[in-house]
């Protein structure tokens, strides 16, 4: 740690005490933003790229507070799932606090450009009947945005998403799909295609092609770990559009060599064509003052969910206690179903405003004439039955992801819900539904 790790002003001061341990992707996003304001008191992250000797430092530190020294507000970023949950959860039995925020850079990626894209908005002008996106690349980055892909597709009449995953490594896509959430496929269907990179854009061999004789694409995601793979893919992919005619698609490229990958793909004299977009999926930097988005922004909304969910269940249910003491999966539950809001709404015919500090804003007219009476109705009238419908299909996604299965009797350390069925299914009762 040394005294540039400090973010600071203009004139050399510190705007807030923050130290960045580690030269890890999260660590470098910050270090580039210094000079940013940062709500709230003292703050550690540690990011050192490196799974293992970023739980090592956190742990050190951990001792430290637990022999006296003051806490600071710990940020770690943990990019592996099940060794950021197995941490989460010893952090929790452990009772630290305040306790650290344990956070992966490619779901921070995901997250920012799923609510930015909005991708089901693209589907429905599409005049599709589902969101159909095929994701190129498999690691960390393709497995955080097939969380999001799965959620986002969850809107209005949309059946549910179809999502082609290509990678060279067919078995181990399967095999993480088993063992992390092995019942997604009720809640998307999710096809697997091994392909070289080189027949991505062989008419005859190529998976997009495959994909397109089953329904027209609604977006292709490249999100591949070696940037020239990253540059053969995209090249290859272009190719195949251009020559073909076939994967036609806005094509999205993140990762590594993702600028270079966008300027040597696009068409330097072609008519625009909107429909086959060529973009950069943005990294860490461009999420706007990312450590207080991390350690406030993130969450903002997920707490006013969950504070309207403690005026009912508080002391009643595992999840009715306060936000500090809310154990993670109910946290990212909350998340995610703060981050639906844009589905209901869009749902309803409304939308939520591009600027974000005007979330949560609603114009008199929409309020008077929609919001109030839907909220002040006891009848079960075709809308609230329809989002109704729509939120549980959102939350058994959402169970789906953090691998719960249907049980008939609760578990939540084997996760098991005996809630996890269809909306229509006469086991869910009319006391959950109501």
């Amino acid at each position: 740690m040394t005294a540039a790790d400090t973010p600071r002003r203009a004139d050399g001061s510190a705007t807030e005490p923050v130290t960045v341990m580690g030269d890890g992707p999260l660590a470098r996003a910050v270090r580039s933003q210094r000079g940013r304001k940062v709500s709230g008191g003292s703050v550690l992250l540690i990011d050192h790229g490196d799974d293992a000797r970023t739980i090592a430092a956190l742990r050190s530190v951990l001792d430290d507070v637990a022999q006296g020294s003051a806490p600071p507000m710990i940020v770690a970023q943990v990019a592996d799932r099940r060794l950021r949950r197995a941490v989460q959860s010893r952090v929790e039995q452990a009772g630290v606090q305040p306790r650290p925020i344990l956070v992966d850079a490619s779901s921070l990626i995901a997250e920012h450009f799923v609510a930015a894209e909005r991708l089901f908005e693209i589907a429905y002008w599409r005049d599709q009947p589902r969101l159909h996106v095929v994701l190129v690349g498999f690691d960390h980055l393709g497995q955080s945005f097939l969380d999001e892909l799965v959620s986002t597709g969850i809107a209005g009449e949309l059946q549910r998403p179809l999502i082609r995953i290509v990678t060279p490594d067919e078995a181990g896509a399967r095999a993480f799909l088993q063992r992390e959430m092995p019942e997604i496929d009720k809640s998307a269907e999710i096809m697997i295609s091994a392909c070289a990179l080189a027949d991505l854009g062989d008419p005859n061999r190529s998976p997009l092609v495959e994909a397109e004789g089953i329904l027209p694409l609604t977006a292709i995601l490249l999100l591949l770990d070696d940037e020239t793979d990253t540059l053969l893919a995209s090249t290859a992919i272009v190719d195949l559009q251009d020559r073909h005619g076939s994967g036609n698609a806005a094509l999205f490229v993140g990762g590594p060599a993702s600028d270079e990958a966008c300027a040597l793909a696009t068409p330097m004299r072609s008519p625009r064509n909107l429909g086959r977009k060529i973009a950069r999926i943005d990294d860490l930097g461009a999420i706007d003052s990312l450590l207080d988005y991390i350690l406030n922004g993130r969450d903002a909304l997920a707490r006013q969910f969950h504070d309207a969910y403690l005026r009912e269940y508080a002391g009643k249910t595992g999840a009715g206690t306060p936000w500090d003491t809310l154990s993670e999966t109910y946290r990212r539950a909350n998340r995610r179903a703060a981050w639906h809001l844009a589905q209901k709404l869009w749902t309803l015919g409304l939308s939520i405003p591009d600027d974000a500090s005007l979330l949560g804003t609603v114009d008199p007219i929409t309020y008077d004439n929609v919001i109030k009476p839907l909220a002040a109705s006891t009848a079960e009238d075709d809308t609230m039955r329809r989002l109704a419908r729509l939120e549980h299909e959102r939350w058994c996604a959402d169970r789906r992801l953090d691998g719960w299965e249907h049980g008939e009797v609760r578990d939540d350390t084997r996760r098991r819900h005996p809630s996890l069925v269809s909306f229509d299914d006469p086991r869910l009762r009319a006391d959950e539904i109501a």
